[in-house]
């Protein structure tokens, strides 16, 4: 704690924002703190203007660690002195992972993030391919999706995960809000270019999140962890009991969400392997399959890749003149019909919808992840049942 940080705790007692005893807390271990392996001077920096530096010779990487730890709680920066060589190895490690790290992300996300804007610029400019960002059916198609692929008990999950993520966000900002701001402006930018140009968008994008909501989320069981170990007198006990309690809710959470993956996994983000398996169960020799819309693109990958492109039992088409000419040309065997994405295509080709709904009849649909992804299959409103 500095002359700054002390004066504005100060201020804000004076004020009513903090009480007495919160007051009290913070300075608990002012001027000095046990650590057991080591006495800190927390005084030091309202005294001198500067906080007490580590002497790392004698000391292991551990306690090094633990006394850093211990002055990151109350002053920034720090100086840390005869680093030895096992400690300045250490230091070099880290300083070479992080950056290879950021070059990697560098190389490997920065491309992709031009991609994403071109892509957000041209292809999310129509209708029918996006939602609003700001929408509640944005909002539904993501439960949607998240329904699909974890279960129901994710939309109950949803509601104490997202307060687990506010209080690690307020808790990081107080700690270390750099570290936040790095994170944030870059996605609050995106989200602010999207929203002001009214591009549309995909709840697939809503993943770029998801790495983040987890970091901050055990940033909050890091500080439950942290306030139940208070209830140990200070010390080296402490500091392990911190760490046994910190670890051991990030592998609960971690267990938690494995049972969860496997289902997620068995749903595919779009089911057109399952779709031709479907067809094939309810159809004979003779019989073909029209990929509609948006579909098309799909099957015609699966298809071939699957050996199936010369049985002459599948074809697509995108256009109403497309779909007359496939059905004369088919006239006399029995046609089913498969699509997807249909809000879409209700948008943006609804007449070609309308020839779908009025007449033919939805058989069987299959789930999928992606938002409005599922696939329907459909046959002649007059075919046997």
């Amino acid at each position: 704690m500095n002359r700054e940080r002390l004066e504005q705790l100060l201020i804000r007692v004076r004020s009513g924002k903090v009480s007495v005893t919160a007051a009290m807390e913070k300075l608990r271990a002012l001027p000095f703190e046990d650590l057991g392996f080591a006495s800190l001077d927390h005084h030091r920096s309202i005294r001198q203007g500067f906080p007490e530096v580590i002497f790392c010779e004698g000391k292991t990487p551990a306690q090094i660690r633990g006394i850093a730890a211990s002055l990151l709680k109350h002053h920034r920066p720090f100086l840390a002195t005869r680093a030895s060589p096992q400690v300045a190895a250490l230091i070099k490690r880290m300083v070479v992972a992080f950056g290879i790290t950021a070059v990697a992300s560098l190389v490997i996300y920065g491309p992709t993030a031009i991609q994403l804007l071109h892509s957000v610029g041209t292809a999310y400019t129509r209708e029918g391919t996006g939602f609003r960002p700001v929408s509640l059916e944005f909002v539904t198609v993501i439960l949607r999706g998240l329904s699909a692929g974890f279960g129901s008990l994710a939309l109950v999950g949803a509601i104490p995960f997202l307060a687990i993520v506010a209080v690690g966000t307020v808790s990081l900002m107080r700690r270390a809000w750099l570290i936040v701001i790095s994170f944030v402006v870059p996605l609050g930018m995106m989200a602010v270019l999207v929203v002001v140009a009214g591009w549309l968008t995909s709840p697939r994008f809503f993943i770029l999140v998801v790495p983040l909501a987890f970091l901050v989320a055990v940033e909050t069981l890091d500080l439950v962890a942290r306030l139940l170990s208070r209830l140990v007198p200070e010390g080296a006990r402490r500091a392990r009991i911190h760490g046994a309690l910190a670890g051991a809710a990030v592998a609960v959470c971690a267990l938690a969400l494995a049972f969860g993956l496997p289902r997620y996994y068995a749903v595919p983000k779009q089911s057109f392997t399952a779709t031709i398996a479907a067809f094939n169960a309810r159809s004979g020799p003779g019989d073909a399959l029209i990929a509609i819309y948006q579909a098309d693109r799909g099957f015609d990958m699966y298809t071939r890749r699957l050996g199936l492109t010369d049985t002459g039992r599948f074809y697509s088409t995108r256009t109403v003149a497309g779909f007359d000419s496939l059905g004369t040309k088919l006239a006399g065997r029995r046609v089913m019909l498969a699509t997807t994405f249909e809000r879409a295509f209700r948008v943006e080709s609804p007449e070609l919808w309308k020839r779908v709904e009025d007449g033919w009849t939805r058989v069987e649909t299959l789930p999928a992840t992606v938002g409005d992804g599922e696939i329907s299959l459909w046959e002649p409103r007059s075919a046997p049942r």
